[in-house]
């Protein structure tokens, strides 16, 4: 809804560090992320570039509303760390957290930059589907 980013607060390098959503910039890499296939299990690895870091949902939380942090990725369970990439249609995707399966939201559906990114049950809103944007 915003089309903006999902990036690291204050490009940080540190697990735990907290994602946002903010206006794409390509200087500072903390907003780009590698897909990786995870075998044959239809799930991803989502390493962020600058920070080589996985997106994970904070603490293993199951609740709506936890947010989503970098982490050091690890293949074993409980799976905060992995994503199914599903199209919604027109280009969009949601991106469903495999432990929970809950989806990445924006926070309040807000459109301003720092905006927290969390994890929420899937509507069509906009604020739960995303374009995936390939940077050359």
């Amino acid at each position: 809804s915003s089309a903006k980013a999902i990036a690291v607060l204050g490009a940080s390098t540190a697990n735990d560090a907290h994602l946002i959503q903010w206006g794409y910039t390509p200087t500072t890499h903390n907003d780009e992320w590698n897909f990786t296939r995870i075998g044959t299990s239809g799930y991803y690895r989502i390493t962020n570039v600058l920070s080589g870091k996985d997106m994970a949902v904070y603490s293993v939380s199951m609740a709506n509303g936890a947010h989503l942090v970098q982490y050091t990725y690890s293949s074993a369970s409980p799976y905060n760390d992995e994503f199914e990439v599903a199209d919604v249609g027109s280009g969009y995707y949601k991106i469903v957290a495999r432990h929970s399966g809950l989806v990445l939201n924006v926070e309040g559906a807000l459109l301003t930059d720092g905006i927290h990114i969390v994890q929420w049950p899937y509507s069509a809103v906009p604020q739960s589907q995303w374009q995936l944007t390939l940077i050359p």
